[in-house]
């Protein structure tokens, strides 16, 4: 069976693996079965088919084992499957991608991928605070942006002490993206 999504296989949902941790190599199996290979920092995979229902994720280090954990998939939704790790063990994180994006407009969310920090504020650079407190390994709402140039920063949650500063992010039209904080920097992820 070609778990890959080379066509639309019925009853399936669709995801993309990312590992935020400076990890080398690492294995993915889905239900047993190894989908993904050599996954490196900073990478996504390939757009992977995945059982409809509940699914059991393992992640492997060099061909050891560090982390599981069980997923619920919906058929016909598109997922980000993110993996950090955290005191040795693989923390996933499961992430909808969002579908819908208002004509003209684009789209945003936020992911909190770096366990070496505290909650952060999602900011415009000296301006106001969009997302407050967001936790690590959590994701925030969709904000909806007028596709432009946006400075934007993570500050420490309820401070002005900036610790990611993402200046001139470019918001494309009819786009939806997933921005993943690492410790060091912001991945971009286009979703749509």
């Amino acid at each position: 069976m070609d778990f890959y999504k080379e066509m639309p296989l019925q009853g399936r949902g669709y995801g993309y693996f990312f590992l935020g941790s400076m990890l080398q190599g690492v294995g993915i199996h889905v239900n047993g079965l190894p989908l993904v290979e050599g996954l490196h920092y900073k990478k996504l995979s390939r757009m992977v088919a995945l059982p409809e229902g509940g699914c059991q994720v393992d992640v492997y280090d060099g061909g050891e084992w560090i982390g599981t954990r069980w997923l619920q998939i919906e058929k016909e939704h598109n997922y980000l499957i993110a993996i950090t790790v955290s005191e040795g063990k693989a923390e996933i994180v499961i992430c909808g991608f969002d579908d819908s994006v208002p004509r003209g407009e684009s789209v945003v969310k936020f992911l909190h991928l770096a366990p070496q920090q505290q909650a952060l504020d999602i900011s415009v650079h000296k301006g106001d605070v969009v997302f407050p407190g967001l936790q690590y390994l959590g994701v925030t709402h969709v904000l909806r942006l007028t596709p432009a140039h946006y400075n934007l920063e993570a500050r420490l949650n309820g401070t002005k002490t900036i610790v990611l500063p993402m200046h001139d992010s470019f918001f494309e039209e009819n786009k939806a993206y997933l921005i993943c904080i690492l410790q060091d920097e912001a991945v971009f992820i286009i979703e749509k």
